[in-house]
């Protein structure tokens, strides 16, 4: 979806979002990175399949780092979690003329983290699929530099045990899940903004929620006439 991609139809935030549903993805035959990763999220809900929706930040051939973030998959399959980007591995847009080229690239479906990391950087480190993630200042170095880093931590203690804390993930509620990613991104990264957002909306949340239950339990106290 070109136009709204690049901004075109004059659509607010939440007309934007609404057009990246499943439903709608597949009403209009279209969408941008969002719309591409919801449906394969639905898809492999409705197969059984356990897939978790990722957004980040990539990097063009040039190396330089969009100002519009993206999103793709992980997905668990064969007792593994893998990644995938239907969005990169369904075609291409000239950034030049604004078109957009079908073109099936099976090279963004279950790509070896080494080489997802090299163009494809999540907001939540434990996304990355590698024990030891790269921060967000050494996803910015050129592919050498990226690519060297990486065979000089294969050997180093691993940060996270990838599988472990993924299954462990899935298992949350959507709450708890949201909340878990926003608090392991800002642990490694504390200059993101949608996590203290996300940290600070959640937080806001369930305060408000517990006053609302102490405002009913305090309604239903009888108090006596002669308290002051």
């Amino acid at each position: 979806d070109v136009k709204t991609f690049e901004d075109k139809r004059g659509l607010d935030p939440t007309e934007k979002d609404a057009l990246q549903a499943p439903v709608e993805v597949l009403r209009r035959k279209m969408g941008v990175c969002a719309g591409y990763a919801n449906l394969f999220n639905a898809l492999c809900a409705a197969s059984g399949i356990e897939a978790v929706h990722v957004s980040g930040l990539t990097k063009n051939d040039r190396g330089r780092i969009p100002r519009i973030g993206h999103a793709w998959n992980l997905v668990r399959a064969d007792g593994r979690w893998a990644l995938i980007d239907a969005t990169w591995g369904s075609g291409y847009m000239d950034t030049d003329d604004g078109k957009y080229t079908p073109h099936f690239n099976e090279a963004f479906f279950f790509t070896a983290p080494e080489i997802m990391i090299l163009d494809h950087y999540p907001h939540d480190p434990l996304f990355q699929l590698l024990p030891v993630p790269l921060t967000p200042e050494e996803f910015k170095q050129d592919r050498a530099a990226v690519q060297k880093l990486l065979a000089e931590r294969q050997s180093a203690d691993a940060r996270y045990a990838v599988k472990d804390s993924l299954d462990a993930f899935v298992q949350l509620d959507s709450a708890s899940r949201y909340f878990n990613s926003c608090l392991r991104t800002v642990g490694f990264d504390p200059a993101n903004n949608p996590a203290l957002f996300g940290l600070g909306m959640y937080r806001h949340n369930a305060a408000t929620a517990h006053l609302e239950i102490v405002q009913r339990e305090w309604n239903g106290l009888r108090m006596d006439p002669r308290d002051p």
